[in-house]
C-alpha cells in the first residue's frame, strides 16, 4: 500500500505527494496540483458515474495550465470525451502502448491557463 509521503530520491526535482484513496471522493482543493496521473486505475470502478466524477475530480484539482495523464486499458475513448467536455486542452491519446502491457493507452490533456 501506497502511504502519505513525500518522495525524495535525491535529484533536484519538485518533489511529489502520493495519495491511495478513491480517485471519485478526491479531497483536495481546487487548483492544488500542477500534474494529476492515473495509471490502470480508473477501470477497477465499476459504475460509469463514479468513473466520469473521478475524471472530472481530477479536472478540478489541477492548476490552471495542469497537466493529466491517464493510462488505461478499457474506456479510454469515454474518458477522453470526459476531459474534452469542460474544455481540457491537447487532449490526445496514443496509441497501444506495447512497453508496459499489451492494448494500453495513454491519454493527456491540459488544463486552460485562463480558467
Amino acid at each position: 500500500m501506497v502511504t502519505n509521503e513525500r518522495l525524495d530520491y535525491g535529484i533536484d526535482a519538485p518533489s511529489a505527494l502520493i495519495r491511495d484513496g478513491d480517485a471519485s471522493k478526491i479531497d483536495f482543493p481546487d487548483y492544488s496540483f500542477d500534474v494529476v496521473v492515473s495509471s490502470l486505475a480508473l477501470h477497477n470502478i465499476r459504475e460509469k458515474a463514479e468513473r466520469d466524477q473521478a475524471i472530472r475530480k481530477s479536472i478540478r484539482v489541477l492548476k490552471p495550465g495542469g497537466q493529466v495523464a491517464n493510462y488505461a486499458v478499457k474506456r479510454i475513448s469515454e474518458y477522453r470525451q470526459i476531459f474534452i467536455e469542460p474544455g481540457m486542452e491537447q487532449a490526445q491519446l496514443t496509441k497501444w502502448l506495447y512497453w508496459r502491457l499489451p492494448f494500453c493507452h495513454l491519454l493527456t490533456a491540459t488544463k486552460p491557463k485562463n480558467r
